[in-house]
């Protein structure tokens, strides 16, 4: 009877008549103050984790943020000018300026892969600047030439590192000679003397 109201507020409406017989209703008191107790620490806690996803949604935000923008930006750069249909020949163009660059690059990387003594030569000594448009250069352009001079002074460094390692092997190899010969001739002269 009186204590049917306080158990409503759980979602308890069985049966409540045997809940008081055991214990009188010291009992139920303890135990619906108990289940009071439970809901408290619950809420508090759905709280808790409600405001540290709220916080790392937060933190998140401006690097989603950046990601939609910078998505945005390219998928509008690398849009046409134009409308589909009349923009064919722009597309036509720009097919045949990155087939060129594709073919420059492959013929970059063949001759610094075989060591050819024409693979700086091929390689076009402009700055990102001038290959790129001028005092307003493409982003995408900037970036691909960017891309392209540190893969070449990467690939330069390491050239000359295997060319001091290989020099530190030859006069390896010919201290090593000289005091073979000097073991033979030693070995020699001591047989014949």
């Amino acid at each position: 009877g009186f204590f049917a109201p306080f158990w409503a507020a759980y979602g308890e409406f069985g049966e409540l008549a045997d809940v008081g017989v055991a214990g009188g209703p010291i009992g139920t008191s303890l135990l619906w103050l108990y289940t009071f107790m439970v809901q408290i620490v619950l809420i508090n806690l759905l709280i808790a984790m409600m405001t540290e996803t709220y916080e790392s949604v937060k933190e998140n935000a401006d690097n989603e943020w950046r990601f939609i923008r910078v998505s945005t930006v390219n998928e509008a750069a690398a849009a046409a000018p134009i409308p589909p249909p009349l923009s064919l020949p722009f597309l036509l163009f720009e097919t045949i300026d990155v087939s060129l660059a594709w073919c420059k690059l492959k013929r970059v990387s063949n001759a610094l892969q075989f060591g050819s003594r024409w693979s700086l030569s091929l390689y076009d000594p402009m700055s990102a600047a001038e290959r790129t448009g001028g005092s307003n250069p493409r982003p995408d352009l900037v970036w691909q030439t960017n891309l392209g001079d540190e893969w070449m002074s990467e690939r330069k460094d390491n050239q000359r590192v295997h060319l001091e390692e290989l020099k530190a092997l030859g006069e390896q190899t010919i201290s090593k000679m000289l005091e073979n010969q000097e073991i033979l001739l030693s070995i020699k002269n001591s047989g014949t003397a």
